[in-house]
């Protein structure tokens, strides 16, 4: 009767021995597939900072760019401020010199009109 006693104690523990062994493998499985899941995990993650570094600099250049055509449509528009003025200024005096030739023309009309008298008389 002892011997059917330990013999069904043997069972029992090894049938528990099993169970534990089967346990043990099917935790050894879940942490593998824990890990590997927390490996992509981290290599996205990596993969996502890289991707956030690139597009900072990208944004860092775009902006600095911007910046840069700015300043040069401010400076354009100043240059353009300038060559307008530039262009009233020519203007006013072509203007006046316009005048100043029409006033000389009818003077010179004037003083043919007057030479021409003047020679007729002689004549």
């Amino acid at each position: 009767r002892r011997r059917e006693k330990v013999e069904l104690e043997k069972r029992s523990l090894e049938e528990q021995l099993r169970g534990l062994k089967k346990a043990n493998t099917q935790l050894g499985h879940k942490l593998k597939e824990e890990a590997k899941l927390r490996i992509r995990a981290e290599e996205n993650s990596n993969a996502c900072d890289e991707k956030v570094h690139t597009l900072d600099g990208r944004i860092a250049f775009l902006l600095n760019r911007l910046q840069l055509d700015e300043e040069t449509i401010s400076e354009q528009q100043e240059e353009i401020k300038k060559i307008d003025s530039q262009l009233q200024s020519i203007t006013h005096r072509c203007e006046t010199l316009q005048g100043k030739l029409t006033q000389a023309e009818e003077s010179c009309r004037a003083t043919d009109a007057k030479l021409a008298t003047s020679q007729k008389q002689l004549k």
